[in-house]
């Protein structure tokens, strides 16, 4: 986590419908790891993987809750540790 700040984010609680789909608005803002971004997210997109996920369908499922959205465009907010092409 990243100092207590919160974001809002589109959670998935349960595998189902599109009506899983819930807008939470008290998610930690995380922290990058080792070769990873952090995004302020400016626009995203769910692709169609991220829908059989959704809906319980694909072969591997993530941990519940998870926050589906892996196609965005933003801008890089903080980087971790062995990042060295972005800013």
């Amino acid at each position: 986590m990243s100092g207590g700040r919160l974001m809002r984010a589109i959670r998935v609680s349960e595998f189902g419908a599109p009506s899983v789909l819930k807008l939470c608005s008290d998610v930690p803002v995380p922290q990058p790891g080792h070769r990873q971004v952090l995004i302020r997210v400016h626009a995203c997109g769910v692709n169609p993987v991220e829908t059989y996920i959704r809906a319980g369908t694909f072969a591997r499922k993530p941990p519940l809750p998870y926050t589906p959205g892996t196609d965005v465009a933003g801008v890089v907010e903080t980087v971790g540790e062995g990042v060295t092409a972005v800013k």
